[in-house]
């Protein structure tokens, strides 16, 4: 146990939910450190709360449930924490999900043309790369 979560050791498992889920509410960190007196910086609040179970996803080599680290709410959209087992290290990453590109303007799409009459692919993938980078390449750029 590290020494930000004995920090947290006064509380029991369904108050740290409770203050895990009014953080992602939204709450004011500093608000809620005093609500539940907790000694601690609101930058670390994030970090002291214990890792979650997940009983779903079983170590191989150990054949115990894995853990995860709790994400900030400024994290929630991205990838995900890779689970981990508490007795060998083992870490399970998640496969990380793209969404889809949505703020095309009219101008762009008529520019592309639709998915499988883009005939000038190059010169369109690197008019796109300067101008929005190469993670954000339409599906015109994409085999069918």
């Amino acid at each position: 146990m590290s020494e930000l979560e004995k920090k947290l050791q006064h509380l029991t498992a369904e108050q740290i939910e409770v203050l895990y889920a009014q953080y992602l509410a939204g709450e004011k960190v500093s608000v809620l450190l005093d609500r539940y007196a907790i000694d601690l910086k609101p930058t670390q609040l994030i970090k002291a709360l214990p890792p979650r179970l997940i009983e779903d996803l079983i170590c191989p080599y150990c054949n115990t449930p894995l853990f995860q680290r709790r994400p900030a709410k400024s994290a929630l959209g991205g990838a995900k924490q890779p689970a981990f087992c508490s007795r060998c290290e083992h870490q399970h990453h998640f496969p990380y999900y793209h969404r889809p590109l949505r703020r095309a303007s009219a101008a762009l799409a008529s520019w592309h043309g639709s998915r499988r009459d883009c005939s000038v692919k190059l010169s369109c993938a690197s008019a796109c790369k300067r101008s929005m980078g190469w993670r954000l390449l339409p599906l015109c750029h994409f085999p069918a």
